[in-house]
């Protein structure tokens, strides 16, 4: 997920002095001395359009230009700048990762967001890590207009004997109230839903419909990392129906941008988990330092 916004910042921090911004005769004397106003900018300037290429958002790109550019030029630098610019960069790039984790020992989880991205796939991977805790989990198939989502569901759930619950209602309201009557059995119920590729007014309330008669305990917003801003404009847009506690990231693994990952915290949507693979172990807990490792 992380491949080009990584590539950005080597080639920030590789290559010959002239291509970092600053001239090789200021690199030979940088020992504890600032930076001109010059320099400061070549080097912000650049990282401001590896940002743009990585899928950052404008106005957030143009907001970390601002911010490393200060910085910058408040600072003073030893022979050593490449490793100190780095420590620089970690230091802000860490304001805009946000994570976070399942912290209650029972709960509703719903899963929502466009189809297409892996929600029925992450709602096994998330029964199976919880299971693996020694949780007991049940997942209920709410889709109920992708074709063959309920028989997907049950065929992954049965591999890996997790209580799974479907029928053949065209209300997905009502398959959750039904799949939920035997909730106390449980610490954990799981719900996939259906989803759609346009921003579909009608599904949109159907979920606010369910948010509202259910109260989840935890709404994660399944996302695929490839297809970077766009979805989080979804997101945002799901929002103005319902509640969104955060995001799963699938298909990590896929050779993709990045930068939204730093536009989910900007917007103010931490990361729960990601996911690399078909595998139902293919699935990791977010955690900040292991994906600024990833990107620096």
């Amino acid at each position: 997920m992380f491949d080009k916004l990584r590539r950005a910042f080597q080639k920030l921090f590789g290559g010959d002095e002239q291509d970092i911004g600053i001239v090789k005769s200021t690199i030979a004397k940088i020992v504890n001395i600032r930076l001109s106003q010059a320099e400061a900018e070549r080097i912000s300037q650049r990282l401001f359009y590896d940002l743009l290429e990585s899928d950052v958002p404008y106005e957030l790109a143009e907001y970390i230009k601002g911010q490393i550019q200060r910085e910058l030029l408040s600072r003073t630098f030893s022979e050593k700048y490449q490793d100190e610019i780095r420590l620089l960069l970690r230091e802000i790039l860490k304001n805009y990762i946000h994570t976070a984790s399942i912290d209650i020992d029972r709960g509703v989880i719903l899963l929502v967001g466009p189809n297409g991205y892996g929600k029925t796939t992450t709602a096994v991977k998330i029964a199976y890590l919880l299971k693996s805790r020694g949780k007991r989990v049940k997942v209920i198939g709410a889709d109920v207009f992708r074709a063959a989502a309920r028989e997907q569901l049950v065929e992954l759930c049965s591999r890996y004997n997790i209580d799974v619950y479907t029928d053949n209602s065209d209300r997905p309201i009502s398959t959750i109230i039904r799949g939920m009557k035997d909730r106390e059995m449980y610490d954990f119920i799981i719900i996939d839903t259906a989803g759609r590729q346009d921003l579909n007014v009608n599904l949109l309330r159907e979920l606010q419909n369910i948010d509202n008669k259910i109260r989840p305990d935890l709404i994660l917003f399944v996302l695929e990392s490839s297809v970077g801003n766009t979805s989080l404009h979804q997101l945002r847009e799901y929002r103005k129906y319902m509640r969104i506690h955060g995001i799963v990231y699938t298909k990590t693994d896929l050779d993709t941008a990045g930068g939204s990952v730093l536009a989910a915290g900007y917007y103010g949507f931490p990361i729960y988990f990601l996911t690399n693979g078909q595998n139902v172990q293919d699935i990791e807990s977010a955690d900040v330092e292991k994906i600024l490792d990833r990107i620096l």
